[in-house]
Order: structure tokens, then C-alpha cells, then sequence
């Protein structure tokens, strides 16, 4: 488990609003930590959510 982020903390890291982060997080799209009172987005969950909306494009391999 990475660090645990705050919604905004991770708003800012997506350059999102943090309506829309906590959006992405009620539909179920962020994965998050829920505990009373706070909600925490897990620095590794953040990292695979990137990941997995990378399209398209080629990396370029230099030799």
C-alpha cells in the first residue's frame, strides 16, 4: 500500500477539479479508502488509474 492521498491531493496530481475527483470516486472509477468522515485515495490505486487510461501513441526506444 502506497501513501494515502486526500481527494484534493489527488485532484491535483490528475490537474482535475475536485468535484470531478470525487465524482470519479462515487461512480466507482478512482478506487478509494472510505473511513467516517474521510475519504483517501491510495498513492498506488492513483498510479494504476493513470495507467490504465494511457491511449494510443508509441513509445520511442532510443538505441
Amino acid at each position: 500500500m502506497g501513501k494515502l492521498l486526500k481527494v484534493v491531493e489527488a485532484a491535483v496530481r490528475l490537474a482535475v477539479s475536485r468535484a470531478l475527483a470525487y465524482k470519479w470516486v462515487k461512480q466507482g472509477l478512482l478506487r478509494s479508502v472510505q473511513m467516517p468522515g474521510c475519504v483517501r485515495i491510495d498513492e498506488d490505486d492513483l498510479e494504476a488509474f493513470i495507467e490504465s487510461r494511457k491511449v494510443g501513441g508509441v513509445v520511442a526506444i532510443r538505441r
